[in-house]
Formats: C-alpha cells, structure tokens, sequence
C-alpha cells in the first residue's frame, strides 16, 4: 500500500540515454541542469535537487536525482503536473522521454539516523537500498532496520547518516505513460558517507549476516541496491 500524499519526503529520478545516437550525454546534461531542475524548482514545493552518478559500469540508470520535499502534496499541485519536457534545446525541440527513459518515485520519509544532526545537503557518496518485504512481513523489517540494520551502519567507514522512506506514488516517463505505484521498492534505505568511505563500485554485504538479516532476505519480493557518487 502506498503512503498519502502529504508531508516530507522525496523525488526520485533514475535516467539512461536510450537514444545515445540522437542526445549526447553532454547534451543531456546541459539540458537536466540548465533547464529541468530549475524548472522543477520554480514549482516552489522542492527545496533541494542533487545529482549523482552510478559508481557501477554494469548499471542501467547511469543518473540519479533527488529532489527534497516539503509536502508530498505538491504532486497534486497543477505547476507540479504542468514542468515541460520538451525544449529547444532537445533534439528537434522533443520530449525528453523520446530519448531518455526516466523512471520517477516520490517517497515519504519516515526515519533518519542521527535524527537532526550533520549537514541538510547529501553528503559525496550515497549508497541505495531498496526492500520490498514479504506478504505480512513489513512489522519485522522496520523492526530489523530500527534495531538492526541501520545501527550497523554507524561503524561503517565514512558513515554520515542513514535516512528511510516509505513509496507514494511511482511512474516511468511520466509525460507518457501517466502516475501511479508500478513495481519499485516499497522501502528504500539512503546510507550516506564522506570522502573517508570505502564503498567501492558495487554494494557489499554487511559482516557479520546476522540470522535476522538472512531472514528479511529469504522473505523479500524484491531487492534494489547501488552506489552514487554526487555530481
């Protein structure tokens, strides 16, 4: 079940060039930077946007935004429904999904660790954990994560702060395809770190892999993991 559309939370946007022979990467991103986000930001309900790149060469979605929330209600709002995709600056003036695919989440926060210290920006390294819990298992895995799993991660090299998130609402290329909760992860984990860290390209597993952590692995639906460096 997805989350109302209220209180703060985040934007999500994941993008590859499907078109590399049309849009340049260059060209992509002049485009994301000069005109997308601040067009996204002139809808006045985001505070904050933060690109990031795919440590990993085997990764699909090469980008990564996130934009921070006030209100999640602001998707309701019609300067929110009305941001463009279409410019000049983009190949024939064309919608930007012609040539990108751009899959977009909106997560409601419901936990950060430590609560109300340390920068409001993201730190430089980002590591991304996506859960979809077992059928009647959801009670368990926040209780893991509380007790658990996110406390691990304060030993972790260059370890900053951990931040969780329920899913609202979920769409790929929305101009095309429309809004609604798809098959994204119902529970992602964002583990932030300094330049001290040693995350590397691909997301390892934590050691010791307690009998809990093995348990919330054998009953989840769908897993998502990768690691960002920002941009």
């Amino acid at each position: 079940m997805a989350e109302p559309l209220s209180g703060p939370g985040i934007l999500i946007s994941a993008s590859h060039i499907i078109k590399p022979s049309e849009l340049s990467d260059e060209a992509f991103n002049k485009w994301y930077n000069e005109v997308h986000i601040p067009d996204v930001l002139a809808t006045g309900g985001v505070s904050r946007a933060t690109r990031f790149r795919n440590a990993s060469s085997k990764a699909t979605e090469k980008y990564l935004v996130i934009y921070e929330v006030d209100d999640l209600s602001v998707i309701a709002s019609e300067r929110f429904k009305n941001i463009p995709f279409k410019h000049k600056m983009l190949p024939g003036g064309g919608d930007i999904h012609d040539f990108v695919n751009m899959e977009i989440r909106f997560y409601k926060k419901i936990q950060t660790d430590p609560e109300g210290s340390g920068q409001k920006e993201f730190y430089p390294a980002l590591l991304w954990a996506g859960v979809g819990p077992g059928e009647g298992k959801e009670d368990d895995y926040d209780a893991y994560m509380r007790q658990e799993h996110l406390p691990q991660f304060r030993s972790e090299p260059g370890w900053r702060r951990s931040t969780r998130y329920k899913l609202a609402v979920h769409a790929k290329n929305p101009s095309k395809e429309g809004w609604g909760e798809g098959e994204a992860t119902s529970y992602i984990a964002l583990y932030e770190f300094d330049e001290g860290n040693k995350l590397g390209s691909e997301v390892q597993p934590l050691d010791p892999m307690t009998d809990w952590t093995k348990r919330i692995m054998a009953h989840a639906k769908k897993f998502e993991l990768g690691i960002f460096h920002k941009i």
